[in-house]
């Protein structure tokens, strides 16, 4: 098979009514040298059907199904299949504008250099579509010497696993894969991890990724996860926060502060506030082991959610079971 210039992964799940779009967005791209992996994740409507009927009508995608096993394995289905070194992913509800990938590869320099592009939100209620990142064109340091690059651009919150060019021979070379013991955060872990073994990172400032925001589905900030998980992801996210400090020699109080407070101290807090009680003691026993991050850096918006973490200092625990079930979820 001839090697393309970059290998599109697709993670498809019950999109029947948005696949299309995001296929066809793809296949209007003005960049025509890539392969698109669609990975069925053993959908249950006709997303299934529609991705066979595409890659029937384009030699470029090629379509996996496989039994449900979650997102993660879906992406580590289409890193295992993908043909190019260059990697990108796209996620079947989204979609993207034509120059998606050519505003990305115009800054491919090397093997070690991560391409980052912008987000846009977009919103169906009627909300005006925002841009997230507030990137300058070409703009690119190297990573020995980049902490205020990455604080300025907000480099470690960017753990979208869109808009983003990786190189499959690092992941193989470090045995990179998405954590498939959790399904939340777990792409910002990948992207966390990746960032150990790059030396450059180059800005497109071009928003065409639209991220899609939907009504009437269950949100990730309301979704309950089990405690065990969020905890899990919690120490993936803190590990990941460790590295980068000393990689990237990130300092800063006030950006550290943000940091654990985003990225492994309230996943912390929300695994409290959602256990039962057969949970509760792992989660307190935990937010107890981080004690000191806690007292150092947990700076959450909510002034209540800032108080939880000492209720479990002073072995309250029950009183963090009671606090949840009244009003856990809108926090």
């Amino acid at each position: 098979m001839h090697s393309p210039g970059i290998s599109i992964i697709m993670p498809v799940y019950n999109v029947e009514k948005y696949i299309s779009r995001s296929i066809e967005s793809v296949l209007q791209q003005d960049e025509a040298g890539f392969e698109l992996i669609l990975v069925d994740d053993g959908s249950t409507d006709h997303s299934g059907i529609i991705c066979d009927r595409y890659a029937l009508l384009d030699k470029r995608i090629r379509t996996f199904h496989q039994a449900n096993a979650g997102v993660s394995v879906a992406r580590n289905k289409g890193l295992e299949m993908a043909v190019s070194d260059i990697v990108c992913f796209i996620d079947p509800d989204d979609w993207v504008e034509p120059d998606y990938l050519s505003s990305m590869l115009r800054y491919v320099s090397d093997e070690e250099t991560l391409v980052l592009a912008n987000v846009i939100n977009d919103y169906d209620d009627g909300r005006i579509s925002r841009k997230v990142f507030d990137y300058k064109e070409g703009d690119s340091c190297t990573l020995s010497d980049c902490s205020s690059f990455i604080i300025r651009n907000r480099i470690i919150e960017n753990g979208f696993p869109v808009a983003k060019l990786f190189r499959k021979k690092i992941i193989e070379q470090h045995h990179l894969r998405f954590n498939t013991d959790i399904s939340f955060h777990e792409d910002h872990i990948f992207v966390l991890s990746y960032m150990m073994h790059i030396k450059r990172i180059t800005l497109s400032s071009r928003a065409g990724y639209h991220y899609m925001h939907r009504q009437g589905g269950l949100s990730l900030s309301k979704r309950k996860y089990p405690a065990e998980k969020l905890i899990t992801a919690s120490d993936e996210l803190i590990k990941g926060i460790e590295l980068s400090a000393e990689r990237f020699r990130l300092t800063g109080e006030r950006y550290m502060s943000r940091l654990y407070t985003m990225l492994g101290l309230n996943q912390l807090v929300r695994a409290a506030l959602t256990a039962d009680a057969a949970e509760l003691s792992l989660a307190g026993n935990k937010i107890r082991a981080r004690k000191k991050l806690f007292l150092k850096y947990y700076a959450p918006n909510h002034k209540v959610v800032r108080l939880l973490p000492l209720l479990f200092f002073i072995r309250l625990d029950i009183v963090v079971l009671l606090i949840g079930k009244i009003a856990g979820r809108h926090f």
